[in-house]
């Protein structure tokens, strides 16, 4: 639901604090104030507003308008009708805008507020005598919210003027803005202070100038006079840029400033105000109609007048609706893949293609769409440009998109093969998936892909799930392959590269690519650096026209091939080698002495699958037959399937059997089952076995199963019930497998999955069938003990369905689990209100053992010294791993500090910017940027002193 308006604007004042004027104004508020004026942080200021019996239009513009709404909670704040119709504003502003509230609790306890009882219920009750129901249940329903929000406590605290500096500083975190007079701690700033203070003379009453220079684009004339009513004077300007550069927008400046121009050219203004100040939409317009006729400029001018007031994307179309079929089409791809990539390299992915690559370059240069450096022939394209072109594709209907990038659509895509040779480029970010499913054909079906890119845009620290099968088959003129953490050790045995020109495989689970030489002629790129497990690289004798190959940080890389030499670049003329293909014959006697099979079957067969040695193929036999299959049964399975011979074992066949047996199977059942549909045996997928499950389930004699308890009538009821709402088949697995068999319920299923739906859950998702087991497997009686234990930490029962809408597992915690975890969260220093924020931030860290939270959080607390509070801020650290992610981080962290390099001096960045970044952020922000002053910070982080470090920290030892 979009919000009914947005703080995309800039806030007149970035702090309204709404208060009982005769319990604050004249104490604590203007206390408040001074230090806010100090800090030079903008607070709405009240005065001269008369009062109304509703809240005026002009505090409403307020509230709406401000960035950070504080809320000073006092003993008669409840009596004013005025001020609990502010607050239901800025709670909603809250939900609608992400306007940031802040609570201090000024004389009355928290939980009084939260539940309107004691002095404060009393005074409530007073002022809601005389009005309608609704209007009390709105205040009652703010009043609780508010109250569950953590602040400052007034009560607990000696001193104000230390409790007032202290919000002032919170909120000026919050804003992201450093106070002027804040300087505590910032090694080298007094130095710069009293050298600019010898510049400005400021007991000189004459006039000066001081020039101050710096680096572009960081925003300080915004950001400094953003609140300043200002008169500024721009002289004589002949260029756009100049205008751009010193008043580029009026939001720059406070309500009444004024900004003269003085200029010659008069066109200058017309340009700047006929864009609306976008000198990007201005370049982009201007270069569409060179060359056009003169009723097509009228034309294009008339229509950018009507759209002034809309999106930048109506001005940015304007270029992009001009160019040609072909063109639009390397836009779009440029776009999405290329951005950012050299000239040449792009050229060389469209080789053999029907765009002419070097026409379009130029015309999107002409139309200002692009531009290319001039000395590195670098592409870029402006951020918004290439949102412009996502939305264009996400405009098109779906079966004439030539890129997918939605994550969803993909996913379906992969696995249930809906791909067509219509798509030419797939751009996946996996960042909200939790499991990818590839069907073995689901690439290759799609004949024209050349671009595949998989990716996270942000890394939450959990693992995506991927089933692949190991046959999985690529499409032969892929071109580029980007595929971050790739999870299998080699790619698939029919894997052809002979296209591809960029191979980007970072932080993969590799140990080799493919055995043998394969034809590399076109690949100029392959990155496969942070593949800590990689082993050994193929012969690279053919790739003639490689240009880069990254192998940083691979640790388990002991040889590189001797047909490949180093030089200060890397040489294009590699010697060529060849080995000759596998002897199909080998195949051939294999299949005919080990399974008794006719010749002409083994030689068709060997057409199929080839292989140079028993080992593997021996293996799988004698795991066939370990299992009870006869040998008259194996020649059935390998004639039907002889993949089969190639896949693992040990880690990909045996875990299957064993999943079919745990289901209840016999061994008559099994090798009958995978006798008729082998294929079950070669897919990664569970979600696959759902047809063999089917078979298991409508089975004779399950007499030790779950499945026999199992009504066969209201199983296929309740499954056609959810396929009618739209759950696809890989999510029936769970509900038929699971110890509760909501499936074969009636009543109860049906109550909970009314709940489930009423509750707006997505039947596509694994968040659905989480939400439904949870309900059928709990009786009304256990779910209502859990809704009382945290109505006791202070939770509300709408609090209560709204975690469980995003955390369905947040019911599963036993009440014996949450009073624990509660236990030893109190028992490190938190306090209840505390452990009840971070549940709401965080449901899942109740789920952690006593033992990993109290490990984690005294590291954290005492071992970092970061407050209390830190972690009440971001409880997902309880979640993160100890020696993955905690240690290593912040090892690196303390060795910054003791050389003094953290911007933040001697104080410890947020725990967030620490632990929630991705590694490569972190990389940035922390290590790449220090590296030459502190050159072991890289091997902290990737984890080479992980193992010495918890022995220090099981040893109570400084990390």
């Amino acid at each position: 639901m979009q919000p009914k308006y947005s703080l995309g604007g800039r806030s007149r004042h970035r702090v309204f604090a709404s208060f009982h004027g005769k319990d604050v104004r004249k104490t604590f508020l203007s206390h408040l104030r001074k230090q806010f004026d100090y800090n030079g942080i903008s607070m709405f200021n009240d005065q001269g507003i008369q009062r109304s019996q509703t809240i005026p239009l002009a505090l409403t513009q307020a509230i709406r308008g401000s960035r950070i709404s504080i809320v000073v909670l006092s003993k008669n704040y409840a009596s004013s009708s005025w001020c609990l119709d502010e607050l239901l504003e800025i709670m909603k502003c809250k939900e609608n805008m992400g306007q940031i509230v802040m609570t201090i609790f000024y004389g009355v306890d928290p939980s009084d507020v939260r539940k309107q009882k004691g002095d404060f219920g009393k005074v409530f009750k007073k002022t809601c005598a005389r009005k309608t129901e609704e209007e009390r249940r709105k205040w009652h329903k703010a009043l609780t919210e508010v109250g569950n929000i953590a602040g400052e406590h007034f009560l607990n605290w000696d001193n104000e003027a230390k409790m007032i500096e202290t919000v002032a500083k919170d909120v000026l975190d919050k804003l992201n803005v450093t106070s002027s007079r804040d300087f505590d701690g910032m090694v080298g700033l007094e130095a710069h202070l009293r050298k600019m203070e010898s510049l400005l003379d400021l007991d000189y009453d004459g006039v000066k100038m001081v020039a101050i220079s710096g680096p572009t684009g960081i925003g300080a004339i915004k950001e400094n006079l953003c609140d300043q009513k200002v008169l500024i004077i721009l002289d004589d300007v002949n260029n756009l840029k100049q205008l751009e550069a010193l008043a580029k927008e009026p939001t720059w400046f406070g309500p009444g400033s004024r900004i003269i121009v003085t200029t010659e050219n008069e066109e200058l203004l017309q340009q700047h105000e006929l864009c609306g100040s976008l000198p990007l939409g201005l370049r982009v317009v201007g270069s569409s109609l060179r060359g056009k006729e003169e009723d097509e400029w009228e034309d294009v001018v008339n229509r950018l007048e009507t759209i002034l007031d809309r999106d930048i994307e109506d001005v940015l179309r304007v270029g992009y609706d001009n160019l040609d079929e072909n063109e639009q089409a390397l836009f779009l791809h440029i776009a999405v893949f290329f951005n950012h990539k050299y000239s040449d390299l792009v050229r060389a992915m469209f080789t053999g293609c029907n765009l002419d690559v070097k026409r379009g370059l130029k015309i999107l240069v002409y139309r200002s769409l692009i531009e290319i450096s001039t000395n590195g022939n670098l592409i870029e394209m402006h951020r918004l440009l290439q949102e412009m072109a996502r939305k264009a594709i996400r405009k098109q209907e779906p079966w004439k998109r030539q890129i997918l990038m939605d994550a969803h659509e993909i996913c379906d895509v992969l696995e249930n093969e809906t791909g067509t040779s219509v798509v030419s480029g797939i751009s996946f970010d996996i960042s909200e998936i939790n499991e990818v499913v590839v069907s073995n054909k689901a690439l290759k079906r799609m004949s024209n892909l050349q671009f595949l890119r998989i990716y996270k845009s942000r890394d939450d620290g959990n693992d995506t799930m991927y089933n692949i099968p190991e046959e999985m088959e690529f499409p032969r003129r892929l071109r580029l392959l980007e595929w971050k953490e790739y999870p299998s050790k080699c790619l698939p045995p029919t894997f052809h590269p002979e296209y591809l020109v960029e191979l980007d495989m970072k932080h993969s689970k590799l140990e080799y690519l493919w055995q043998g030489t394969r034809k590399l002629t076109n690949l100029k790129k392959r990155d496969l650096s942070r593949s800590f497990h990689l082993k050994e690289l193929p012969d690279l004798s053919n790739a003639t026209n490689l240009e880069e190959l990254n192998l940083t940080h691979c640790e388990s890389l002991v040889e590189i091939p001797s047909s490949f030499r180093f030089t200060s670049v890397f040489s294009n003329s590699f010697s060529s080698s060849y080995v000759t293909p596998k002897d199909p014959n080998f195949t051939v006697s294999y299949l005919v002495d080990s399974l008794g099979l006719p010749t002409k079957l083994a030689e068709s067969i060997s057409k199929k699958v080839s292989f140079q040695d028993q080992r593997n193929p021996d293996s799988v036999l004698n795991l066939l037959r370990s299992h009870g299959f006869t040998d008259s049964q194996i020649s059935t399975i390998v004639t039907d399937y002889p993949r089969l011979l190639l896949l693992d074992a040990e880690r990909s066949i045996g875990p299957k059997l064993h999943f079919l047996q745990s289901r209840g199977a016999s061994i008559s059942e099994l090798t009958k089952i995978v006798s008729l549909v082998p294929e079950i045996l070669g897919k990664k997928s569970t979600s696959v076995y759902y047809d063999s499950v089917k078979c298991i389930v409508e089975a004779k004699n399950k007499k030790s199963s779950n499945y026999a308890q199992c009504s066969l009538e209201n199983k296929v009821r309740n499954i056609s019930v959810l396929r009618e709402l739209g759950m696809p088949q890989r999510l029936l697995l769970p509900l038929l497998v699971s110890k509760s068999q909501p499936v074969c319920g009636k009543e109860n299923f049906d109550a909970s999955l009314k709940k489930v739906v009423e509750m707006g859950f997505d039947p596509t998702t694994s968040k659905f069938v989480l939400a439904l087991r949870m309900l059928y497997q709990m009786s009304d009686k256990t779910i209502e003990e859990k809704v009382q234990v945290y109505k006791s930490l202070g939770f509300t029962v709408e609090n209560i369905w709204e975690i469980f809408k995003l955390t369905p597992s947040f019911l599963k915690v036993s009440k014996n689990k949450i009073l624990q975890s509660m236990e030893t969260f109190l028992g490190l220093g938190f306090s209840r209100d505390e452990f009840a924020m971070m549940v709401k931030r965080y449901p899942a860290c109740i789920e952690y053992s006593a033992e990993s939270v109290k490990r984690k959080t005294e590291f954290i607390l005492k071992k970092m010294n970061w407050p209390v509070k830190a972690v009440v801020l971001h409880p997902q650290v309880v979640g993160y791993s100890m020696e993955k992610r905690i240690v290593p981080r912040c090892n690196v962290i303390k060795a910054l500090m003791s050389k003094g390099l953290l911007r933040e001096g001697s104080e410890l960045p947020p725990v967030s910017s620490v632990m929630s970044s991705t590694d490569q952020t972190f990389l940035n922000r922390y290590v790449l940027k220090h590296d030459k002053l502190v050159p072991e910070l890289m091997a902290i982080f990737t984890g080479k002193r992980v193992s010495e470090t918890r022995s220090r920290s099981h040893n109570n030892e400084k990390c």
